[in-house]
């Protein structure tokens, strides 16, 4: 048998235990431990008549993917009797290869505990069937030869989903890549793992963070590439997992031997040969986000034909995946048959606004986090005079519709100051991406406010608007407001000024504190999105 070179793992500790010599020993094809007798007689030192073969104990299961983090076999190896032996433990590989694993004397009474992370000659081992052999010479006692079977393999989710049922959000990128403003839906499984991945020291991919652009570029096929993508369900939505295994590496070769039966013992539980469901932990019940770690186990066992006991894997894996909380379905609006974005949140706008709805449990309380974040945000500026992030269609102020460009306030490319009506269509827009069914209404025309100060400024002034604009959710009873404060006393309209935060404010009120002229609502409604 020749002897190849071997970078590996091995720890090797001696035990008290009894032990002795074993007769000579010719290796068989059978995988069992065959002896033959040198020392003449009846064959044991000391004539006892029995050969001291070699034993070997698997401590922790006999299959291994030494790409599991933690994952290392241990095996105990003892030689009956009461004299000291000389011990040689390889591999035996299928294409007739001995890999040396480790060589020593054992004395009489104690063990050898030898351990092995799945790698030959510092690569891991691929995907096989082989036998540990422990070989003894014990001197005049004999030599003796101890078979175990042992199997490598590679476990991992190949496609995973954490399904809400009817609580799932659909989302999607706000563009193909860096440079090109295109939505892109994200469909299928939100992690694909490519079985090529299996083969190499990098077998999972972590998670995606990238939130403006999805793992592909554009015009690669988003279905045949390796991803790990965010996903977004309705608040306490209760979660199931649904995964199905690789089952083939870069090389067309099969990830688990024949004779290799494997279940997964979680995050979910069942045979490890087709999809498996099971229940995760419910969603949490108030907006956010959240990183879900998956700690993935397995058991396994070799089957020669009688069946078998799986025993825990060595070693474990984890993946990791971005789950968005949001208080409702998806409440924008459908623009693909008028040249804009579906329905489908950004996965951006979420990953931008996290920080600011984290904990809300209703859509008002959605809808003040917003406010707050955009009243707030150095990189939104009230101007009455800059229409930035958002265009119109139709007569001033009455218009038929008006978009909001997404896209362009997730990029900060511009429009860094924002007229009242891009404010609104912008705290609705974000509202709604969180599920809260929020419009924009338009108020005038042309009056004079009360006392008011603008997000980002001190000094507290009246203004001459021909119109004004704001958020609401419940039909217009409830008001934000993301341009102004309003003075909150019983004198709006004139010093000393008590400040108010203009978040769940009812309309009547609103109106009273905006302005003394009669003034109400012109134009509502949802906007577009792009």
């Amino acid at each position: 048998m020749s002897r190849l070179p071997l970078t590996h793992m091995v720890t090797v500790l001696l035990v008290g235990s009894m032990i002795g010599c074993a007769p000579a020993i010719d290796k068989g094809e059978s995988g069992e431990a065959q002896t033959t007798d040198d020392a003449g007689g009846d064959g044991a030192g000391g004539g006892s008549g029995t050969v001291p073969t070699p034993t070997i104990t698997a401590t922790n299961g006999q299959v291994i993917d030494p790409t599991l983090p933690g994952g290392a076999l241990q095996l105990r190896i003892e030689v009956p009797g009461g004299a000291a032996c000389d011990l040689e433990v390889e591999l035996w590989t299928s294409d007739g290869a001995a890999w040396p694993l480790w060589s020593g004397t054992l004395p009489a009474g104690e063990q050898a505990a030898v351990g092995w992370d799945g790698q030959l000659d510092g690569l891991f081992a691929g995907p096989q069937r082989l036998d540990l052999a422990a070989l003894s010479d014990c001197g005049e006692a004999g030599r003796g030869l101890a078979l175990l079977p042992l199997a490598v393999v590679r476990l991992s989710p190949a496609e995973l989903w954490i399904d809400a049922g009817d609580g799932a959000v659909p989302l999607s990128f706000h563009k193909a890549d860096l440079a090109t403003p295109r939505e892109v839906p994200i469909n299928g499984a939100p992690y694909r793992l490519a079985g090529r991945q299996l083969d190499d020291a990098t077998p999972q991919i972590p998670r995606w963070t990238h939130p403006q652009v999805p793992p592909w570029g554009a015009g690669a096929d988003p279905e045949g590439v390796d991803h790990n993508l965010p996903i977004a369900v309705v608040a306490g939505s209760d979660l199931t997992l649904r995964a199905s295994p690789a089952t083939e590496g870069r090389s067309g070769g099969a990830l688990l031997p024949e004779g290799v039966r494997v279940e997964l013992t979680s995050p979910a539980q069942g045979p490890w040969t087709g999809s498996v469901d099971g229940p995760l932990d419910p969603a949490a019940d108030t907006a956010g986000a959240e990183v879900r770690t998956l700690n993935w186990t397995w058991s396994a066992c070799i089957d020669e034909g009688g069946g078998c006991a799986p025993a825990a894997v060595p070693g474990a894996r984890q993946t990791e995946h971005t789950l968005y909380r949001l208080v409702g379905p998806s409440g924008l609006r459908d623009g693909r048959a008028e040249g804009y974005a579906s329905d489908r949140p950004f996965v951006a706008t979420l990953a931008a606004t996290a920080a600011a709805v984290e904990g809300a449990a209703d859509a008002a309380g959605v809808m003040t986090g917003l406010r707050g974040y955009l009243y707030t945000d150095d990189w939104v500026i009230y101007d009455p005079g800059v229409a930035a992030y958002s265009e119109y269609d139709g007569a001033y102020i009455t218009w038929d519709s008006i978009t909001s460009d997404l896209s362009a306030w997730l990029d900060r490319d511009a429009g860094l100051r924002l007229y009242c009506h891009s404010m609104s269509c912008l705290l609705s827009t974000l509202g709604n991406s969180w599920g809260a069914d929020a419009q924009q209404l338009v108020l005038g025309v042309n009056f004079r406010t009360n006392q008011t100060r603008a997000a980002h400024a001190e000094d507290w002034l009246r203004w001459s608007f021909n119109s004004h604009s704001v958020a609401t959710i419940d039909e217009g009873e409830l008001i934000w407001d993301a341009s102004v404060d309003l003075d909150g006393d019983g004198e709006p309209s004139s010093t000393p000024v008590e400040p108010v935060d203009v978040v769940e404010m009812p309309i009547e009120e609103y109106l009273w504190r905006l302005s003394g002229d009669d003034i109400g609502v012109v134009n509502d409604g949802k906007c577009w999105v792009r």
